[in-house]
């Protein structure tokens, strides 16, 4: 069994001295002194989402990168007022949100307009994640994890002390998006095919969870993983758990549904 430590982060985090663990420990731009960042990804339908919804519920302070995202153009405000005069008031929705079809249509005819667009969004983005992190740190979290659709794709992993990949059977991706979402068979699969594939989330995460059995399996997975990472990353509770510690761990368990992900093995 290899050791828990691995991938781009973490092999870092295994060859590094005190101060240079300390540097891996807060990866990430801009991140608030002291907190630990964890990266959370998946494809569609793979269940991404249920594992941020299970790691809020805990306690954990879970950042999502899209709905900040979307809240910049669907909430009226700054956001909206830059969109509108840079484009136009032609693209303002009725709701006094922005009118997003015609939008589209326009930045993906027009690079300028689309790397404008993008500037919008993720400065407000930035501010609102930096807000987020410096909330949950100054309210004594020491971890917080960014649930983020698109991390793989854009590259973004050295942002990250850890990144986490959800993982599922393809037929059953399809199948829940499907019946969840109400989304026909062609959809999910082109949305699969502009995603990551599951080999590259293989080779890039550092931990795996895997979403092949029933909400409780992914529940208990899902603590347990994260149990580990904190562990892991920030050492023991200062209070130590009463009870016996050996091989019958959480920490023990985890192996059983993650995988420890290095290139070639």
């Amino acid at each position: 069994m290899h050791s828990p430590t691995t991938g781009a982060a973490s092999a870092r985090a295994a060859d590094a001295g005190d101060d240079d663990l300390r540097a891996v420990r807060d990866a990430g731009r801009d991140v608030a002194p002291g907190l630990v960042r964890l990266g959370l990804t998946g494809g569609i339908g793979a269940g991404k989402s249920s594992v941020a919804g299970i790691w809020r519920e805990a306690g954990t302070t879970v950042i999502d990168l899209d709905a900040h995202s979307r809240a910049v153009l669907d909430v009226p405000g700054e956001g909206v007022e830059e969109a509108v005069d840079r484009f136009g008031e032609e693209y303002r929705a009725p709701s006094g949100t922005i009118d997003r079809s015609a939008l589209a249509r326009l930045v993906f005819a027009d690079a300028a307009a689309r790397a404008d667009l993008e500037e919008i969004v993720l400065t407000r983005v930035d501010a609102a994640v930096e807000e987020a992190e410096h909330e949950a740190a100054a309210a004594g979290e020491r971890l917080v994890v960014h649930d983020s659709p698109l991390l793989l794709e854009k590259h973004h992993e050295d942002e990250y002390a850890r990144v986490i990949a959800v993982l599922a059977p393809r037929e059953e991706r399809i199948a829940r998006v499907v019946r969840d979402r109400g989304r026909d068979r062609a959809y999910v699969e082109s949305v699969m095919a502009a995603q990551a594939t599951d080999l590259e989330r293989i080779r890039r995460a550092d931990r795996l969870l895997l979403n092949n059995a029933d909400a409780g399996t992914l529940r208990t997975r899902s603590l347990t993983l994260l149990e580990d990472l904190r562990r892991e990353l920030l050492g023991p509770p200062a209070v130590p758990p009463v009870g016996p510690v050996g091989p019958s761990s959480r920490t023990a368990r985890v192996r059983s549904h993650t995988q420890d992900v290095r290139p070639g093995t």
